[in-house]
């Protein structure tokens, strides 16, 4: 099995941020996306997240997530992604990783 990490970094403002995996290294996600890891900039920050093909189909998306969250799962991918973070109750940097098996 291969498994191999992407990190990235989400900066949200006013309650929103984003990320595209094609504008960053790693682009498209080839085979499942098995992990999401997020670090928020406080314990207490609450937020939601959506992840997004390339062609804006919804893949996941979970409400009300507490601080350092992770998120196990698995969803076939061949495209890159947007997450994205929205009514997050602190604007900061929020750390993302994506553990993906090809």
């Amino acid at each position: 099995m291969n498994v191999s990490p992407k990190d990235y970094t989400i900066t949200v403002v006013s309650t929103t941020g984003q990320v595209e995996t094609k504008d960053l290294p790693g682009g498209s996600v080839h085979g499942l996306l098995m992990f999401l890891g997020f670090k928020a900039p406080t314990a207490q920050a609450i937020y939601d997240v959506q992840v997004y093909d390339a062609a804006d189909y919804l893949l996941y998306a979970e409400n009300d997530l507490v601080g350092n969250t992770s998120i196990s799962l698995e969803k076939l991918c061949n495209s890159s992604l947007r997450v994205v973070i929205s009514g997050a109750t602190v604007d900061g940097s929020y750390s993302l990783r994506l553990y993906t098996r090809n």
